[in-house]
């Protein structure tokens, strides 16, 4: 059996015509945010196949909601509001995908908007 997992940055997501701004951060990976408060916008990865996921977001005070789709399903929900500022890694458990749009759409902006860091596709 053999295991690889891709990470990209935020940037290496395609980003809905509208909604996102890039950052920087001294802490995020590549050194690079993508923020939105626009609700509906979003970062999509097309033609992935794997097993789970890992959600690399920032939590904190008057962040959004995010959802994580693959294909048509919706595998998650993720409330980003938090009382500090912290980089969270979500593992998301999927079951095998092939050739499928993973998508992390904006449900709710908040006030500080979301932050989204990065996404890892496994593969097994």
């Amino acid at each position: 059996i053999r295991c690889t997992t891709l990470l990209l940055d935020d940037r290496g997501l395609t980003r809905s015509a509208t909604g996102w701004t890039s950052g920087s951060s001294s802490t995020a990976y590549v050194k690079t945010l993508s923020t939105s408060k626009k609700v509906g916008s979003t970062l999509v990865l097309t033609h992935a196949s794997g097993t789970s996921l890992l959600l690399v977001a920032r939590k904190g005070v008057g962040a959004g909601t995010v959802s994580v789709w693959v294909g048509s399903t919706r595998v998650r929900l993720l409330p980003l509001a938090a009382s500090t500022a912290s980089t969270i890694y979500l593992p998301i458990t999927t079951g095998a995908f092939s050739d499928k749009t993973v998508k992390i759409k904006v449900e709710a902006a908040g006030t500080a908007g979301v932050s989204i860091d990065g996404l890892a596709v496994r593969r097994v």
